[in-house]
């Protein structure tokens, strides 16, 4: 096994290799590391979050012992598994004995131990609604901002949630609430070139979304919401090749982040986007990337190589150049079909 610990997630069970215990599972100690966190507050919040938890305890780790005592005294699912050739722990058996959320079980072969998770993870009831992770994403002044805001008060009283009221949604947006956000925001007010500060631009954007996915991304997918949020890696694969760097080395930089369950570019001519432009006059200031004709015309055969290089990523592209609620509608028609796939869109009452 790969952690002493790991927090399960949604869609357990259903990949099992080298690697993982089961789809969706989180490693710990990587999660804090990439965070900048805590490992102890870090792996607490997890647990908290999770559906179940595995450790592995043939060599021990730190912070192990704290979080198999979390699960025991939070009575959280917890599978402790440990290869035969290691020294028995009569702590971990006697906690087995005394918490009936605890198994305790001694494997021979890496194969028998992915074959007790599945078995273990199997056995856990599934929650009734599993959480989701949704991003839309597109140019400045393509109005994806407003299908976000229509987007979540939609899920907020689903027609076919109203009875049980069983989703929970998260809203969030990027960059996210992090010191690295503010540097982000006086470089994008101040700076007078579109080219300048690109490679300090990405790495700022991969820290703060490293953050994102951390405190917020992750556990609310894990604890069964729909994280739903306004821009993503997609706007740095876009704009950041769009200034030059490597999208190739964009691409590599957000190794193990999550993939949306589906992600919505918002599609809007370059004509239409400027002429929005014009009509707003009350916004106190301009970023760079606006003021950039030429850049904003880059962005849309950037955002469409992006398309291009993750045909896996559920991508969908949305016209934009319709009315407002026409938009939704399409939009959420998608959504319907992805948080209830067993109900026709034709059903669903708006």
């Amino acid at each position: 096994m790969c952690s002493s610990i790991m927090a399960v997630m949604q869609g357990y069970g259903q990949v099992l290799n080298s690697q993982v215990v089961a789809e969706n599972a989180l490693d710990i100690a990587v999660q804090a590391q990439a965070a900048g966190m805590n490992i102890y507050q870090s792996s607490i919040s997890l647990l908290d979050h999770a559906h179940a938890a595995v450790a592995e305890v043939s060599t021990p780790t730190t912070g192990g012992g704290s979080e198999i005592e979390h699960c025991a005294g939070t009575g959280k699912p917890l599978l402790i598994l440990q290869h035969r050739e290691v020294r028995t722990s009569p702590y971990l058996t006697g906690l087995s004995d005394r918490c009936p959320n605890i198994r305790f079980v001694v494997y021979d072969a890496l194969t028998d131990a992915f074959s007790l998770v599945h078995d273990f993870l199997s056995s856990i009831p599934h929650r009734p609604f599993n959480g989701k992770f949704i991003v839309l994403d597109g140019p400045d002044l393509c109005g994806k901002g407003t299908q976000h805001r229509l987007l979540v008060s939609y899920l907020l009283d689903h027609p076919l949630d109203r009875d049980n009221k069983l989703m929970t949604v998260v809203a969030t947006r990027e960059p996210y609430n992090t010191h690295y956000q503010a540097e982000i925001r006086k470089i994008l007010k101040e700076s007078m070139d579109t080219h300048a500060k690109a490679e300090r631009l990405t790495e700022l954007f991969i820290k703060d979304r490293k953050v994102h996915v951390a405190n917020e991304i992750n556990p609310g997918i894990a604890r069964g919401a729909v994280v739903l949020s306004d821009r993503y890696k997609y706007s740095t694969l876009a704009y950041q090749s769009a200034q030059g760097i490597s999208i190739e080395k964009i691409v590599a930089l957000h190794h193990g982040m999550p993939v949306p369950d589906i992600v919505f570019f918002v599609d809007v001519p370059l004509e239409e986007r400027l002429k929005r432009k014009a009509a707003v006059r009350d916004r106190p200031f301009e970023e760079v990337f606006e003021k950039d004709q030429e850049f904003q015309a880059k962005l849309d055969e950037q955002y469409d190589l992006v398309a291009r290089l993750h045909p896996d990523d559920h991508i969908v592209r949305i016209n934009g150049n319709r009315p407002v609620a026409e938009i939704h509608q399409e939009i959420s028609g998608y959504v319907d079909k992805l948080l209830f796939p067993e109900a026709a869109k034709d059903d669903v009452t708006k």
